[in-house]
């Protein structure tokens, strides 16, 4: 069954989403004047979409990294609405889906706690309305096929199975996110079954002739991987696989950062205060066991990646140095806290479990943890995932205190992005700062 928001607080919610469609145009507007040409990664992505266009399917850029689904989105779009070859065209692609297709997926998420605003306007995925890069219509598509999976009736393992293959086009680790999907898909309908008592469904489901869209997907996937010797395309040098355990501990304090003001709350701190005190003492000891374990992933899972020192264009090269390096393993107990966090709210989602939440876990460390570079479009999925899964408090004004704190992240950025310019050595255009 699907829930449609209280109509008490529709209204309001509207109010918002138009608040960011006006922010879109506006920020587009400026997009469209000021920065007239290929930002970053860019100049890799509309030039293979514009040798697409060009009818050239063969050529290929080896310095691209993912498989060419945004490429293949863009031509098609370019034909369908009949438009020119422009960059701001070529952003539109990404615009269009993030205002339009999101929500309206979105819209279809069963017993949703959240305004369709706050997923949509969440600053990580927002930011790339505006470019033409990969994130948006990878998540639209993870998000998509969790949410058909989802549905109590109809081919929704099908669907699920078809759109996860699909999202395999725009980033080769949304397998990780399918195999997410797929325990959603077994585990959210479970009724009555708590502990290990739903550990047996969710095994026969396993073995389910329904599930084999995605046993498909994954076999297609593992093809992939043989043929291609890895699971980068090109510039492998630059993304060789490493064991970046610290960037685990990153997500977790970019989830809790972006999405605080729905789950914050004196009953939440003094459950965590509890998580302390519990079988007379001996809960602080395994506390404490955990935060040492943190500082050790600390000093020796931290990967620097020399694109993360050389590259100021980013603020992940700024968080690094004022934040992350200089805090070092006193960043251990924030981690700790913003972990608590994390696995306290997903076990508390509604219809969700121990299982759920290991698979959102596994897909998560496995996402990040071979990738050495510390890089915050990596933390798109998880963010939007955690976020639109946990109970928010109810109540219209905690909803509009979220999306006003989003929305004052989104203005900075942009003041930022529009308002600093500085030039760069390899560039003739100035360069700016973004995600």
């Amino acid at each position: 069954m699907l829930v449609v928001p209280d109509h008490r607080q529709s209204g309001l919610a509207f109010t918002c989403y138009g608040v960011l469609v006006a922010a879109a145009s506006v920020i587009a507007y400026y997009c469209h004047k000021k920065v007239d040409y290929l930002f970053i990664d860019e100049f890799f992505h509309i030039r293979q979409a514009q040798t697409y266009l060009s009818g050239n399917f063969k050529e290929w850029d080896d310095k691209i990294t993912t498989p060419p689904g945004l490429y293949w989105l863009g031509y098609g779009f370019i034909k369908l609405f009949n438009l020119k070859d422009s960059i701001t065209n070529w952003r539109a692609v990404n615009l269009f889906g993030g205002l339009l297709v999101f929500p309206i997926v979105l819209w279809f998420f069963p017993q949703r706690q959240w305004w369709i605003a706050t997923i949509v306007g969440q600053p990580l995925i927002y930011t790339y309305y505006f470019l033409f890069y990969t994130d948006v219509w990878s998540t639209i598509f993870v998000v998509a096929a969790l949410v058909a999976s989802m549905v109590p009736t109809g081919p929704r393992l099908l669907l699920g199975g078809i759109l996860g293959f699909i999202s395999l086009w725009f980033r080769q680790t949304n397998i990780l996110w399918v195999a997410f999907v797929l325990s959603i898909a077994l585990d959210y309908h479970a009724r009555g079954k708590f502990g290990w008592n739903r550990l047996k469904p969710f095994l026969s489901g396993l073995l389910s002739v329904k599930v084999v869209p995605f046993y498909a997907t994954f076999a297609a996937f593992a093809g992939f991987v043989w043929q291609n010797g890895g699971i980068t395309l090109g510039d492998k040098s630059n993304h060789q696989v490493s064991f970046h355990s610290a960037q685990v501990l990153y997500c977790l304090l970019f989830i809790c950062a972006f999405t605080w003001p729905a789950w914050l709350s004196p009953k939440l701190a003094r459950d965590y205060l509890r998580a302390w005190t519990r079988y007379y003492g001996l809960s602080a000891v395994l506390q404490v066991a955990i935060i040492y374990g943190l500082v050790k992933i600390i000093e020796y899972g931290t990967t620097v990646h020399p694109f993360l020192v050389a590259d100021n264009r980013h603020y992940s090269f700024y968080i690094y140095r004022k934040l992350f390096k200089r805090a070092g393993i006193w960043m251990a107990p924030v981690y700790h806290a913003c972990g608590w966090v994390v696995v306290n709210q997903l076990l508390q989602a509604r219809r969700l479990s121990w299982i759920t939440t290991s698979t959102f876990f596994g897909a998560m460390v496995l996402t990040l943890v071979p990738s050495p570079l510390f890089e915050p479009r990596y933390y798109i999925v998880p963010v939007v995932v955690f976020r639109m899964f946990i109970n928010s408090a109810p109540g219209k004004w905690r909803n509009l205190v979220e999306f006003s704190y989003l929305m004052a992240i989104i203005t900075f950025v942009f003041a930022v992005f529009f308002g600093y310019e500085f030039p760069w050595d390899t560039e003739y255009h100035p360069q700016r700062i973004i995600w």
